[in-house]
């Protein structure tokens, strides 16, 4: 499978020059979890992610972009294989990765997406051998999945 395929295309940018508030904002519905940002030529240039502004204050909310956002970021090609992509990221420890052609961002694909890949392959496999599919968490509650209750009081 390649990264076409699976990456998310309803891509949300921002500028290196918008105020962090904004990511706040648009981070805040938690739909997703990182956002490409794009220099004033439209290039991009950064990401940022949830992580990156954790301690800001609010006083800090009128700050650019620029000064948060994580430089160098990781473009990769839509055509590369989906493995090889997964194998990059768990060795380097990498979340998101953006997709793209001529410094143009085309989609990302994170963790999430490729977890997503791996389960729908699970449940193709056990579809294909006749086995039941079933709820993931009875399956795994057959081999000792448990729940610790929170702190009360």
């Amino acid at each position: 499978m390649k990264v076409k395929a699976l990456m998310t295309t309803a891509l949300t940018t921002v500028k290196d020059s918008d105020p962090i508030a904004r990511v706040r904002r648009l981070l805040g519905d938690g739909s997703f979890h990182a956002v490409p940002v794009m220099n004033h030529w439209g290039d991009l240039c950064g990401i940022i992610t949830c992580a990156d502004f954790v301690g800001v204050s609010p006083e800090e909310s009128r700050r650019a972009v620029r000064e948060f956002m994580q430089t160098p970021v990781y473009t990769i090609p839509e055509n590369v294989d989906v493995t090889l992509v997964a194998h990059f990221m768990s060795t380097y420890r990498i979340r998101h990765l953006v997709v793209a052609r001529d410094r143009r961002a085309l989609g990302i694909v994170s963790t999430f997406d490729l977890i997503h890949v791996l389960a729908e392959s699970r449940r193709n496999s056990s579809t294909s051998s006749r086995h039941q599919v079933q709820d993931p968490r009875t399956e795994l509650e057959q081999h000792g999945l448990s729940q610790v209750p929170g702190r009360v009081g």
